[in-house]
């Protein structure tokens, strides 16, 4: 009785261990540069990476789509290493629906990553945020380039300047006085 539930068995155990095994994800991970354009920081460049697993995108269906941390937790990652700090999806403003890697028909087309400062700490004095809002031309390669936004931190009147426009006032009242 146990051979003849074995011979049945056996093969169908095989036949599911097989399909479970094609179905199985690839991580893909495309790697990225970016330069801050305009600004304090311009010119700065940062490198990061982007990885999702194949299976989700081909979930997706056509048209554009988005993956996001909530969607697509199993392969999703996303890294920036700027002013030698390195951030990844953890640190997006909106996590779980942010950051989001857009695709048209299954292709590679989009980032989205906002860095705050008021929400995760940056090392590098003066920035208020670091921001990747990006479209680039669908393509195959290992490599994508795009522009990275970083907001200075507004600067704040130093004292001099407030003294001086209190003497200025003063001597308008002054001179007001005066006329009088």
């Amino acid at each position: 009785m146990m051979r003849k539930l074995t011979r049945v068995l056996l093969p169908t155990l095989v036949v599911f261990c097989a399909a479970v095994s094609t179905a199985s994800a690839a991580t893909v991970t495309k790697t990225f540069t970016g330069s801050v354009i305009g600004g304090p920081f311009a010119g700065t460049v940062g490198t990061g990476s982007l990885g999702f697993d194949d299976v989700d995108v081909a979930a997706l269906g056509a048209g554009l789509q988005s993956l996001t941390p909530g969607s697509a937790p199993a392969g999703f990652s996303v890294s920036l290493t700027i002013f030698g700090q390195t951030f990844t999806e953890l640190d997006d403003v909106d996590f779980n629906i942010a950051p989001s890697i857009r695709f048209v028909d299954g292709v590679l087309t989009g980032l989205d990553f906002l860095i705050d400062s008021s929400v995760t700490s940056i090392t590098q004095s003066g920035v208020a945020q670091i921001s990747i809002f990006g479209n680039f031309v669908p393509s195959t390669q290992p490599n994508i380039d795009f522009n990275i936004v970083v907001e200075a931190i507004p600067t704040v009147p130093e004292p001099g300047t407030i003294a001086l426009f209190g003497l200025g006032l003063v001597g308008l009242v002054a001179g007001r006085r005066r006329i009088r």
